[in-house]
């Protein structure tokens, strides 16, 4: 596998295989539910070949000291959407940086030995002295306790690969068309989406921007059903359906015609009324594929 792959959005080089780069959204909470962890090595040699392998691979965007943290798993490398978490962990196996992905939601990580020392300490010190001398330690030093674990705990979740500042998608559908790229596999499908999405970028910081949110959600449906066509579905064997190649080619036809149009829109100098008019119908011819493709596979799982 290669070294650098390029962001689909931007062009940027992105590290972890990854279509869609954190400056683009990929690693933004709105899009990303799962943190990838490196597991620590337990032979000493490894560990330093892991520490070395990170060090080339996070250098320039990260500080020493937050990858010393990664490579012995105390704070999180990356956060990606869940349906991408696999071809991360699969792109470190493959660079020999072993890895776990963990949900958000359900992560009590590794923090190093120290602050559990430090932890024991203050509570063991502090009810000593709440015994003795001043009471009040008696439930406050086990409270101060706590909070040195969440805040541990909340260091940990925080990845060191992160968003460099540039201005998120402005479209309300920006989220989830990250999301879809992050998730589709490679092929048409996904290289359709990211022309329309570039596209797109311009006008949804504008009056239109409803509309191109519209717009954005409906591709996302139709890259995935365009995706889903691609790949066949067994249990019905798509691939050997009459209608799968029609409906293939309208889906792939009606995405590459809303990037001309979106295209068209920015170069042109159009009035407001008119832009929205195209818009519409553009989002109509949208709404009429996905219901056509919804229909074949109604009467398909009838079949």
């Amino acid at each position: 596998m290669s070294d650098a792959t390029m962001c689909l959005l931007c062009g940027e080089r992105e590290l972890l295989g990854l279509p869609v780069c954190p400056d683009c959204g990929v690693t933004s909470p709105k899009v990303a539910d799962t943190l990838v962890f490196v597991k620590p090595d337990p032979v000493h040699a490894d560990r330093l070949r892991i520490a070395r392998t990170l060090e080339g691979l996070l250098s320039g965007r990260t500080h020493a000291e937050h990858r010393r943290l990664v490579a012995a798993g105390h704070r999180a490398l990356i956060r990606v959407p869940g349906a991408s978490a696999g071809r991360v962990l699969e792109y470190l196996a493959d660079i020999g940086v072993p890895a776990v992905a963990r949900p958000t939601r359900r992560v009590w990580g590794s923090v190093p030995s120290l602050l559990y020392v430090i932890v024991a300490a203050v509570v063991v010190f502090g009810l000593a002295a709440g015994l003795t001398t001043i009471p009040m330690f008696l439930w406050s030093s086990p409270l101060f306790a706590a909070l040195l674990l969440v805040a541990a705990q909340t260091r940990l979740r925080q990845p060191v690969i992160e968003a460099n500042g540039r201005p998120a998608f402005a479209s309300k559908s920006g989220p989830e068309a990250v999301s879809t790229l992050a998730a589709l596999p490679e092929g048409q499908a996904r290289d359709l989406l990211a022309q329309l999405v570039k596209a797109a970028q311009p006008l949804a910081r504008g009056p239109q921007a409803p509309d191109v949110a519209q717009i954005l959600k409906l591709a996302c449906r139709a890259a995935t059903d365009l995706a889903d066509l691609d790949a066949g579905i067994p249990h019905l064997d798509w691939p050997g359906s009459k209608r799968s190649q029609p409906l293939h080619d309208a889906l792939a036809r009606r995405l590459a015609d809303a990037t001309r149009v979106l295209h068209r829109l920015r170069a042109e100098t159009v009035g407001l009324e008119p832009t929205r008019a195209v818009l519409a119908e553009l989002i109509e011819e949208l709404e009429l594929e996905a219901d056509a493709y919804a229909e074949a596979r109604r009467e398909l799982a009838l079949i």
